[in-house]
């Protein structure tokens, strides 16, 4: 797990969730980097951060045939039951110009790319972040700070790993995706606690026409039109040495434009979680949400939440597309890593550059609550795993992980399980790249499905991938 930050003003104290200027990243196996920060006076300069992973994933049945990509039930990233363990081809630039108080940040994005592959309108995000940052860590004298955006970025609530979104590379009480504006105070009442204060309000400049082609590479707003949609969201925590953080959350997305034969919708989360970072005993997370859903098929995704974004994600994930979508989600989500330098150099600060073993286990459940008798989601739901990763050498890591995925706690049909070696090869310890080399079982059980857009296909039972990651 790691950090890159593009925060161009200077060094603010971490919040309760994800600040707009860190990359959008998943779970690195036994990667522990120390965090990267840039500025520091009144000078202007320009910067730059990034991040990419290229994978080829090859999806491989016992009579030998090969599927690119892979046909599996967890490789959709707008689906319940992904893992994000084959690592999907995902690339993010940023860049940034300011000063230690003010600066400018563009980001721009893909998740595939069009010389292997071909031209996915969607999956070419371009610049899909632009935003203005002021950062006052001094507001308060040498009690506090202020960080204030401005513009289109994202907010990201409920992350498992300890910078990025952790294993399962989802949020649990929610990411926005809106344009406005986000201010968050932070203010030491002693030598070891720390207040934070938070809110933002914004909304979706325009929304996925409708269209009467169904063609993958064009994005897809659900069955019927969205409205215009707007988000609020407020949070308050409390830090103890910037190790243990507490954190309670409510963002809150609805449409309030319907025309005769149109209903208004509204998607709204609310929920605490309490994380441990950086401390000898390890990191962990643990958190709790309630997503209450009203007639959300116009609802655009300003808000993402639990692999779900915008109302028709919602409604198929959890509630099945013959109903309104109208229900209750609780979720419980549980990450924790445990690294063996980490404890064994106390109290110096380990940060990768020596051999390492690491443990990793991790968890999400929910539970779905509704009046619809039209609703075919199920109940409960339940996904688990472990991983440990060993690094012997600089330029050499082994990792094996085991995953179950239960996408409906009554219907043990609809179970797959996941057991994945990995060889990890750098160029030295605490290095910032990677090659993976990786093969995947699955053990898929009778009613297990591959995602869309091969959910009529039978699941390949074998992956294999190799994968090349770099961060800056």
């Amino acid at each position: 797990m790691f950090l890159i930050s593009t925060v161009l003003a200077g060094t603010a104290m971490r919040g309760v969730g994800m600040d707009p200027t860190e990359l959008t990243l998943g779970d690195l196996s036994g990667t522990a980097l120390g965090t990267q920060t840039t500025g520091g006076d009144d000078e202007y300069r320009l910067y730059f951060h990034g991040f990419i992973r290229a994978p080829i994933g090859l999806g491989i049945t016992d009579n030998g045939s090969i599927h690119v990509p892979p046909r599996v039930p967890d490789n959709n990233y707008l689906d319940w039951r992904f893992t994000n363990n084959l690592g999907s081809p995902w690339t993010e630039l940023q860049l940034g110009y300011g000063s230690k108080h003010v600066s400018a940040n563009v980001s721009l994005a893909a998740y595939s790319y069009t010389d292997a592959g071909y031209n996915n309108l969607s999956a070419q995000q371009g610049i899909n972040k632009a935003f203005i940052t002021l950062n006052y860590p001094e507001f308060f004298g040498d009690k506090g700070g202020l960080v204030a955006h401005f513009g289109a970025f994202a907010n990201r609530y409920g992350a498992a790993g300890r910078y990025g979104a952790g294993v399962y590379e989802t949020y649990l009480l929610g990411a926005t995706h809106v344009s406005g504006e986000n201010v968050r105070i932070y203010y030491r009442l002693g030598e070891h606690l720390t207040v934070h204060a938070e809110q933002g309000f914004g909304a979706k400049l325009d929304v996925a026409p409708m269209t009467s082609l169904d063609a993958p590479y064009l994005p897809y707003g659900g069955p019927v039109q969205q409205g215009s949609t707007v988000l609020h969201h407020e949070h308050l925590g409390l830090s103890y040495d910037e190790t243990l953080i507490v954190g309670l959350h409510y963002l809150n997305s609805w449409t309030s434009d319907a025309e005769q034969g149109e209903t208004d919708g509204r998607i709204s989360s609310a929920g605490a979680d309490l994380r441990l970072a950086g401390h000898r005993f390890g990191d962990g997370y643990i958190g709790y949400s309630h997503v209450d859903s009203r007639d959300p098929l116009r609802v655009a995704d300003a808000l993402e939440v639990l692999h779900s974004s915008g109302g028709w994600s919602l409604q198929q994930n959890y509630f099945g597309t013959a109903g309104t979508g109208t229900g209750t989600i609780d979720s419980l989500l549980f990450q924790y890593s445990f690294s063996m330098a980490r404890y064994l150099w106390h109290p110096r600060e380990f940060w990768g550059q020596e051999r390492d073993l690491v443990v990793t286990a991790f968890m999400m459940a929910n539970h779905l609550e509704t009046n619809d008798a039209n609703a075919s989601g199920a109940s409960n739901k339940m996904k688990l795993g472990g991983m440990v990763t060993y690094t012997p050498k600089g330029w050499l890591g082994v990792s094996a992980r085991y995953d179950l995925v239960q996408p409906d706690l009554n219907d043990s049909d609809q179970n797959f399980s996941v057991i994945t070696p990995r060889i990890i090869l750098r160029s030295d310890f605490a290095s910032n790249e990677q090659i993976v080399i990786q093969y995947s079982r699955y053990l898929n059980g009778s009613g297990s499905r591959p995602a869309y857009p091969d959910e009529d296909s039978a699941p390949d039972p074998n992956t294999v991938v190799i994968s090349g990651l770099i961060w800056w």
